[in-house]
């Protein structure tokens, strides 16, 4: 509400023409203008009415600036796109009722996935998450000793021929 009223103000994007500027920009005149439609931004009924939009907006503007911040410190573009694919999916009706058709945000986000797909490797070794991932589908070494550690169930190759002459008969 502090924001909406003008007692807070949420940082100035260097990038107000970014997608993400303008949907936190969206977000933040529609609730101002039901704001104005109330004589006190106490009224029960507005705050009522707004309690479900300030999570969203609160994401919105931490969304703009975390790409205002990659950015600034040019991270790889690639990166930036595929974080700006994952944020325009979780309000996909927003971006659709300005412009944005959901064929044209599948293919921004299949885009940004294909071009950073060749670099992934490196990428996550440049991240040094190694001790952290434990699950063994991570590489083909790790799964092979996880098959590999599995029990078995007493797997009999005399039991398989005498099943395999059981069906024949049938």
């Amino acid at each position: 509400m502090e924001l909406l009223i003008g007692r807070l103000k949420a940082p100035e994007s260097p990038y107000p023409d970014s997608i993400l500027a303008k949907h936190e920009q969206s977000l933040m005149k529609e609730l101002r203008d039901m704001l104005a439609s109330v004589p006190n931004h106490r009224d029960p009924l507005l705050q009522r009415r707004m309690l479900p939009h300030c999570l969203p907006l609160m994401e919105a503007i931490s969304y703009r600036m975390a790409y205002d911040a990659a950015v600034n410190i040019h991270l790889d573009q690639r990166i930036i796109d595929m974080f700006v694919a994952s944020i325009i999916k979780m309000d996909s009706a927003w971006y659709a009722e300005n412009g944005l058709k959901r064929s044209d945000q599948s293919a921004i986000e299949e885009a940004a996935a294909f071009s950073l797909l060749p670099e992934l490797p490196s990428l996550l070794e440049g991240l040094d998450i190694s001790e952290y991932v434990t699950a063994p589908i991570v590489s083909d070494g790790a799964w092979s000793n996880f098959i590999v550690s599995l029990g078995t169930t007493g797997y009999s190759a005399e039991r398989d021929a005498h099943n395999s002459k059981i069906r024949g008969r049938l």
